[in-house]
């Protein structure tokens, strides 16, 4: 049975209470902790010795110590079974799928271990690391206006008028890394012709060009995805080269890459789904503006009103701003 570690100032308050005459109850009261660990600890301060410093560490010592508790007869059940339950929930030939736990209980009932669910719950997670999180690695932001994160996001179903039928609506998400300052290009492809416009608009909205854009690994833009060495189509290479970019792919199913923009996805989703609710077809103006391509006009935020907050503006304006390479009159008028 796991028990809560006591803090320093903790146990120097149990001492400090025990010496002043309180009792077991008074001071688990007062001090909020269960009377089993008041009087384990004090039953360990009576047989300490020396000043109070020393008392307290004797103490530490011969509570926390203790052997640990024998295993019950259900987990000794689940221990003579650890390798094959192992090989069900994780499974050691590839391609092979793990079994969930209520089928393993299920396969260990049929072998004549009654134990409860909840018991073989607690077990796999404790002995074999069944479901247990992964340590989470804070990973800091480079600085302002050197890197957006750029991938798709499929935000709905509407009617084409050309053919009649329902295309899926994709937008180009575009996230700068150090601002969270965001640019939306919704389109019906997700060619290397429709990411070069949604980056070029995506350029005329931040008002410049960053130093290296990490995508997702597209057929538009990647050929070959690979951990260490990706190879980039011919076209967007040569569209990168045009604008002083360099691509940067993330590495096949890893959001954590681009975790920026992966948890913009369903908050963008939402936002353009509540937009085109009730909306079957091009023929609304609104959607016709969401789909138009004015370069003076960044599509998503500026038609629809969805600037990102002030908080963003603030941060884009006064840092971004300063990093990205600025683009000229002659090259929004002329793209």
């Amino acid at each position: 049975m796991a028990y809560r570690e006591l803090k320093m100032i903790e146990l120097k308050e149990v001492l400090r209470r025990r010496e002043a005459g309180q009792s077991l109850r008074r001071i688990a009261r007062e001090t909020g902790l269960d009377r089993k660990t008041v009087r384990r600890y004090v039953d360990a301060l009576e047989q300490a010795e020396g000043d109070d410093e020393e008392r307290v560490q004797q103490m530490v010592r011969a509570v926390q110590s203790r052997p640990a508790p024998p295993a019950s007869a259900p987990r000794k059940q689940l221990e003579a079974h650890r390798n094959r339950v192992r090989d069900w929930l994780f499974p050691r030939q590839p391609g092979q799928r793990p079994l969930r736990l209520t089928k393993v209980h299920v396969l260990l009932a049929r072998r004549g271990v009654e134990v409860t669910y909840a018991t073989l719950c607690r077990w796999a997670h404790d002995e074999l690391g069944w479901r247990e999180r992964t340590p989470t690695v804070r990973i800091d932001d480079p600085p302002p206006g050197e890197e957006p994160q750029v991938d798709f996001g499929k935000m709905g179903m509407l009617v084409d008028l050309e053919t009649g039928k329902p295309r899926a609506l994709w937008c180009l998400i575009v996230t700068l890394t150090c601002s969270r300052m965001q640019f939306v290009w919704p389109t019906f492809e997700q060619t290397t012709v429709a990411v070069c416009e949604g980056l070029d608009a995506a350029w005329a909205f931040f008002g410049g060009v960053v130093a290296r854009v990490v995508v997702d690994n597209a057929k538009a833009m990647v050929v070959t995805p690979h951990a260490t060495a990706p190879r980039i189509t011919d076209a967007f290479a040569e569209y990168a080269q045009a604008r002083s970019f360099f691509p940067d792919p993330a590495r096949v199913r890893r959001p954590t890459d681009k975790p920026r923009v992966e948890n913009s996805k369903r908050r963008e989703r939402g936002t353009v789904r509540k937009f085109v609710y009730g909306v079957t077809s091009l023929d609304d103006v609104a959607v016709a503006a969401l789909l138009a391509a004015a370069p003076d006009e960044p599509v998503l935020y500026s038609s629809l009103g969805l600037a990102g907050n002030e908080l963003h503006d603030l941060v884009f304006d006064d840092a971004a701003q300063s990093y990205i390479f600025i683009l000229g009159p002659d090259w929004v008028s002329g793209r």
